[in-house]
């Protein structure tokens, strides 16, 4: 299921293709979709670790 949400907010978030003119005239658009794209990579990167590290001390005690 997260796999398909960030999918989604991949598509929503895709820029479209920039024209030379726009890069040499410096009209780029504003760039927040990089921050939430980062913010969210290190959520899921964190959550991650997080899981790793509860499983990890599970097997630690001897359960499952």
């Amino acid at each position: 299921m997260l796999a398909r949400m960030l999918a989604a907010a991949l598509v929503l978030l895709a820029a479209a293709p920039l024209d030379a003119a726009q890069v040499v005239g410096g009209t780029l658009r504003p760039y927040w979709h990089v921050f939430i794209a980062y913010a969210v990579a290190w959520l899921v990167v964190l959550g991650w670790v997080v899981h790793i590290a509860r499983r990890l001390g599970r097997l630690d005690r001897g359960g499952n």
